[in-house]
């Protein structure tokens, strides 16, 4: 996911939307009543019915069929003192088709950034893949340097991107629907275009605008069993991507990178505390060879979406820092985080993360490039709302980004999400 600066940022988080409210099996199980005595407490899990007392009345939630699901998300995500992101609306339209073991369409569309992707198997493991993406802003972006946006360099630049490939496909444990083990390789012709904004300078070097070509590998293993809120509760899921890609006048670029999370319940708990106190990790890696802002893995805040979808935990988190702030050609992002289950429909999460990767920096004399260590904090509430809608609110510090020419800034997010 690439921006510019916060304009493109706002753009790419109507897409980051992969709504927490996906899909699952079809229901068939009676309603588990949480109340029943004599039976150690287990969290509802996505797409359970479940049936209980709330503030003195009885409670009733039906089953859903996770299968196929059509979501919005609605938001705002606050970078504070980062030049043109203090206040960030997103939002996006998210689908989930998977009618069978054989077919699966995922599609995040927010207009002038889409992703779509569309697989059908054979019955026998293989697939047939086609995926298409369009990243098509109508305004000029910059970049984030120190929290400061270079008017100098912002260009007008986007890019059109279609695939076709091959893979494989099989159901793993725990054998909910979105449970995959799944490697494509695919080949991505597309068009890049750039141009000049009013602020340009006259010196600056424009890129070529042109066809390009990129072969692209994504592996994705989902083992997550995730609970009433979408959010994961127990399992694993790991995945790589890795891609070479040909630009005009023969430029070649390439990047690979992995990342795994895993959340299990607290260790020597009995099992009712253990299902309501969970602990959780997550790695993001990745390196370059010849990548830019324009084709390097973007990296930065934004809402924390880690393992509450198939796809969505690929996306390198860094809290307190802008969305898609970084563009870095090497980093290595780790987290250790803690949830509480506050209620069946509420939980809050803390969590510390600690980043190692190359940024750009304002030095006497111009702007330089440098390996950094980034620290941050980061906590967030999630609840049932109006509805049957989600909400959460999230708080990050970040120690080593440079905000107003001092080291550490804030984040603030707020996200609702629905199902229609």
């Amino acid at each position: 996911m690439i921006c510019g600066n916060a304009r493109a940022g706002r753009t790419l988080l109507l897409a980051a939307a992969a709504a927490t409210l996906h899909a699952q099996d079809t229901p068939t199980a009676p309603l588990r009543d949480l109340d029943a005595p004599g039976i150690a407490y287990r969290t509802p899990r996505s797409g359970e019915g479940i049936r209980t007392t709330l503030f003195g009345s009885e409670l009733t939630v039906p089953a859903r069929d996770r299968r196929t699901v059509s979501a919005w998300q609605l938001g705002v995500d606050a970078a504070l003192a980062a030049d043109d992101n203090e206040a960030l609306p997103f939002g996006s339209l998210y689908f989930w088709r998977r009618p069978d073991d054989r077919q699966l369409l995922r599609a995040s569309l927010a207009g002038v950034y889409d992703t779509v992707f569309w697989a059908y198997g054979d019955g026998s493991g293989r697939e047939l893949v086609v995926t298409f993406e369009n990243y098509t802003l109508p305004w000029s972006t910059g970049e984030l340097v120190d929290g400061v946006v270079d008017d100098t360099e912002q260009l007008f630049w986007g890019y059109v991107r279609a695939g076709v490939g091959v893979g494989v496909r099989m159901p793993v444990a725990p054998f909910h629907q979105e449970n995959m083990l799944a490697s494509d390789v695919v080949v991505e012709p597309g068009y890049s275009y750039f141009g000049r904004a009013d602020t340009t300078a006259a010196g600056y070097r424009l890129p070529d605008s042109g066809a390009d070509l990129r072969l692209r590998w994504i592996t994705r293993y989902d083992a997550m069993d995730r609970n009433l809120l979408e959010l994961p509760h127990g399992g694993l899921a790991i995945g790589a991507d890795a891609f070479a890609g040909l630009g005009p006048r023969d430029r070649s670029y390439g990047e690979v990178t992995v990342y795994g999370f895993g959340i299990a319940a607290v260790p020597g708990l009995d099992p009712g505390s253990g299902e309501r106190n969970r602990i959780y990790a997550s790695l993001h890696a990745g390196v370059g060879d010849g990548v830019d802002r324009f084709t390097a893995q973007r990296v930065g805040g934004g809402p924390d979406l880690r393992g509450s979808e198939y796809e969505t935990t690929a996306r390198p988190w860094l809290p307190g820092a802008a969305y898609s702030e970084f563009f870095p050609e090497h980093y290595a992002i780790g987290s250790l985080g803690y949830r509480r289950e506050l209620a069946f429909f509420a939980h809050l999460d803390l969590g510390g993360t600690l980043a190692w990767l190359d940024v750009d920096r304002q030095r006497a004399g111009g702007r330089a490039r440098a390996d950094e260590t980034l620290v941050a904090v980061s906590a967030r509430l999630s609840t049932g709302f109006v509805g049957r809608t989600l909400l959460q609110l999230g708080y990050a510090h970040n120690f080593d980004v440079v905000r107003d020419g001092s080291r550490g800034g804030d984040e603030f997010t707020v996200m609702v999400t629905g199902r229609f």
